[in-house]
C-alpha cells in the first residue's frame, strides 16, 4: 500500500474516533454527491425549440418516371414522441405558437417566387440528453381518402446531441394520381447548427429545419 493511501485511511479512521467531528463530515460528503449528480444531470440535459417548414415543389407530380418504386416502407412513428397543442406551458413536445415561429417570412417568400405550396409548418419545445435520440411524430397537408389518420405527410423528426447536434428525417409524402398515391420518402441524417436553418432538397419537396436554445426552460 502506498503512502497516499496510508495516510487516507489514517485521516478517515482519526476521524472517525471524533463523532463530533466525522458525522458532519459524512454529511458534507454525501451532500457534495447528491449535488454533483444533480448538477452533472442539469448540464448533460439540453432545452430546445424545433421549427419545421415543409413545401411541394410546383408541377413536382409529372414527369415522375418509373425509376420512382412504390415499395418506399414507412416511417416509425410508434415510437415516436407525439405533440401537444400549444398552451400546455413549457413541456416537452408541446407544440410552438404561431407568434414563435420564425420560418414564416421564408416561406411567404418561398411560395412567391417559386409557387410552392406549404404542406406543413410547426415547430416544437424538447429537451434531449447527451447520446440520445428522440424522434417525434409530426403529420400534416392533405388529408387522404376517406381515412381521417392518412395525410400528405407523415414521419418523424429526430434529434441526436453527442459531441455535435444531429438532425434525422424519416418523411413519407403521398400524391394522388389517377392509378393511386404516389408515395416518395426522405430518410436523412444532418449535422445541424444552431440558430441556422438546414434545408433538405428533394425533386419534389424541400424540408427547411431550424434548431434554437429553448430559453425559456433555462
Amino acid at each position: 500500500m502506498d503512502t497516499k493511501s496510508l495516510n487516507r485511511i489514517t485521516t478517515l479512521r482519526n476521524l472517525m474516533m471524533h463523532k463530533k467531528t466525522f458525522k458532519p463530515f459524512l454529511k458534507s460528503l454525501l451532500l457534495l454527491g447528491v449535488f454533483t449528480l444533480a448538477f452533472q444531470a442539469i448540464a448533460l440535459e439540453k432545452n430546445y425549440k424545433v421549427e419545421v417548414l415543409v413545401i411541394s415543389h410546383p408541377n413536382s407530380v409529372t414527369g415522375l418516371g418509373e425509376n420512382w418504386s412504390h415499395d418506399t416502407g414507412t416511417p416509425d412513428t410508434q415510437h415516436a414522441h407525439s405533440l401537444k397543442q400549444a398552451g400546455s406551458g413549457n413541456q416537452d413536445y408541446t407544440t410552438l405558437k404561431k407568434s414563435e415561429l420564425t420560418l414564416g417570412d421564408a416561406a411567404l417568400r418561398i411560395t412567391q417566387k417559386t409557387g410552392a405550396k406549404i404542406v406543413l409548418h410547426t415547430g416544437w419545445r424538447q429537451s434531449i440528453e447527451d447520446n440520445q435520440t428522440t424522434p417525434v411524430h409530426i403529420f400534416g397537408g392533405r388529408q387522404l381518402g376517406d381515412s381521417h389518420s392518412l395525410y400528405e405527410l407523415d414521419g418523424t423528426i429526430s434529434l441526436q446531441l453527442s459531441r455535435y447536434l444531429h438532425v434525422g428525417t424519416d418523411l413519407l409524402l403521398q400524391r394522388p394520381q389517377s392509378s393511386g398515391l404516389k408515395p416518395f420518402r426522405i430518410e436523412e441524417k444532418h449535422k445541424i447548427k444552431k440558430d441556422e436553418v438546414l434545408y433538405i432538397d428533394h425533386p419534389f419537396y424541400g424540408v427547411l429545419i431550424k434548431v434554437t436554445d429553448d430559453k425559456t426552460k433555462a
